[in-house]
């Protein structure tokens, strides 16, 4: 027998959560800014997952280890000028058709720098 919850398409979430990570202790950077807010983000599942991150340098993606950075679905653009005077950086992550499988954190966060 087939319950309900075999046949039905559930929603599901997506964390989204900045790592807080800066270019050293002394570090005046303020923390990057994904598009969506708050630590949740719900969508049905074969939707697609657009996220943006904002910040005042390079930055990186790190994603759940059920996403595959070869997964011919997600893109991920490189941070880029952007913003008045282009003095921040943006990148945007796009999961077409997103599963519930592709749950979990997705984080952005500064690239370290060579101290030297």
């Amino acid at each position: 027998m087939v319950s309900c919850w075999d046949t039905a398409v559930l929603p599901y979430a997506l964390l989204g959560c900045l790592l807080l990570t800066g270019y050293g202790s002394g570090s005046k950077l303020k923390v990057p800014e994904l598009s969506l807010k708050g630590t949740q983000h719900v969508m049905q599942a074969g939707q697609t997952l657009f996220l943006k991150c904002r910040g005042e340098a390079a930055h990186s993606w790190s994603l759940p280890t059920t996403v595959s950075q070869e997964d011919k679905r997600l893109s991920i653009t490189p941070p880029s000028a952007c913003g008045r005077d282009n003095r921040q950086f943006c990148s945007t992550l796009t999961l077409d058709t997103a599963q519930a499988n592709h749950t979990g954190l997705y984080t952005c966060r500064y690239l370290p720098t060579s101290t030297s």
